[in-house]
């Protein structure tokens, strides 16, 4: 939700740039230094780099407004228009890459059961978690600290429900030697662990 208020108001913020730059007269004039932009330049660096464009454009406003306060004019409704298409084409594209990227992120942590990994960090969590819920833990107050190497033991030919791992792992009792099974449930949407010592 945050995330998409954040990008709201950026989008907002950009729009805004354009339109007062180019309502102030802001333009690029020989020798006038690295932010030294038209209203067009405004836009592409505030749409690129926000973070760093929107404030500097802030604080360059009240030089525009002193020096070229009457030169400007309105933005017509077809630059308007274009620039509105410009933007949001631009924010699709980085959603879309962003997008990509979480994909392939969470394919790494898959592995030819189409189960996660032995390695990734959904079953590290899994793992501890059922450590910590087993008998070990009530017993003995038995506690994985971190994981130090991990295997993936054998993949059955003819079961793709379930994957094997060993893993060394440092405990509050010293380092253990501990077997895993990662296994689908019924409906094969999420899986479980069962955790031998």
């Amino acid at each position: 939700m945050l995330s998409l208020i954040f990008f709201i108001l950026q989008f907002l913020s950009v729009m805004w740039v354009l339109l007062d730059s180019h309502r102030l007269g802001a333009k690029r004039v020989k020798g006038g230094g690295f932010f030294n932009m038209s209203s067009r330049g405004w836009f592409f660096s505030c749409a690129l780099l926000w973070i760093v464009f929107f404030p500097i454009y802030l604080f360059k406003r009240q030089q525009y407004k002193r020096e070229y306060s009457g030169f400007g004019q309105e933005l017509s409704k077809e630059l308007l228009i274009k620039y509105t298409i410009i933007l949001i084409s631009f924010y699709a594209v980085l959603y879309a890459l962003g997008s990509l990227r979480d994909f392939m992120a969470e394919k790494r942590q898959l592995d030819v059961n189409n189960l996660p990994r032995c390695d990734s960090e959904i079953t590290k969590e899994t793992v501890q978690n059922a450590v910590i819920n087993g008998p070990m833990n009530k017993i003995y107050n038995f506690n994985i600290i971190s994981f130090e190497q991990i295997n993936t033991t054998k993949h059955p030919e003819k079961n793709d429900k379930e994957t094997f791992c060993k893993a060394n792992v440092l405990t509050n009792a010293g380092r253990r030697e501990i077997f895993y099974t990662i296994l689908k449930t019924a409906d094969d949407d999420s899986f479980y662990v069962e955790v031998s010592y």
